[in-house]
């Protein structure tokens, strides 16, 4: 097992140090915003990108180069996840994790963008849809791009670790959970020939592990009664 405090990669080091913090809804929320200080036009396309679980908008860094040569990119570590605050006994929810992106557009001020969207934030994604189409949404949305995910509640196979985190178990088992049980529960969502490495799972696990995040796993799991709770407003949606 690694330590929690184990001292991060000079990689992530670098990630935080070009993000920045915006006080939203009363929580610290970390960004990374690829026009901060660069010489974009203000007309130039934008890129709006929602990460996944239990992850970061560090997912999103092997794609960081490439979009942002063409575009204006910005990503957020929602509430609970990387290197935005983890509050404890915080009721999390799908609505919540929207309204703090919204939040981040308003601050922003977007106008008009792109979203791109994957695994949790696919779910997060299908309620700011639904709000757009409602009038309701901040900014005006140009195309949105959803990848793997669960768009559908029914079809959506969970891990019977996801299973146990949401059970009444969850928060016992959310302490007794270690690294080892995290890289084969992680590792076992990627393909045969698209296995994460060792390095990337100690990235994750120390990004989880910042700011005492690991104790939100059973908090945050309860996205998968919010999936089928709102099926009909977020299957409309699409």
């Amino acid at each position: 097992m690694i330590s929690a405090l184990a001292k991060p990669r000079f990689e992530l080091e670098l990630w935080r140090l070009r993000g920045e913090y915006s006080s939203l809804l009363g929580h610290q929320i970390f960004c990374v915003d690829s026009g901060e200080g660069s010489s974009f036009h203000p007309n130039s396309s934008t890129v709006l990108l929602l990460h996944g679980f239990p992850t970061s908008c560090w997912d999103w860094r092997p794609l960081w180069g490439g979009l942002a040569d063409r575009c204006r990119v910005i990503a957020l570590d929602m509430l609970g996840f990387g290197f935005s605050d983890k509050p404890n006994n915080h009721k999390y929810s799908i609505h919540g994790q929207a309204d703090v992106v919204e939040a981040l557009v308003i601050s922003k001020g977007l106008e008009k963008f792109h979203v791109l969207a994957h695994d949790y934030g696919d779910t997060v994604a299908q309620e700011l849809l639904a709000r757009q189409l409602e009038g309701t949404g901040a900014g005006k949305w140009l195309s949105c791009c959803f990848l793997n995910g669960g768009l559908l509640p029914e079809t959506h196979r969970a891990l019977t670790i996801q299973k146990l985190l949401l059970s009444p178990i969850g928060r016992w088992l959310n302490y007794l959970n270690g690294y080892s049980q995290f890289c084969r529960s992680f590792s076992s969502v990627f393909g045969k020939n698209t296995k994460p490495s060792e390095q990337q799972l100690k990235d994750f696990w120390w990004l989880i592990n910042y700011n005492n995040g690991k104790h939100s796993f059973h908090n945050l799991i309860t996205y998968m009664h919010d999936r089928i709770k709102h099926r009909e407003r977020w299957l409309s949606a699409l």
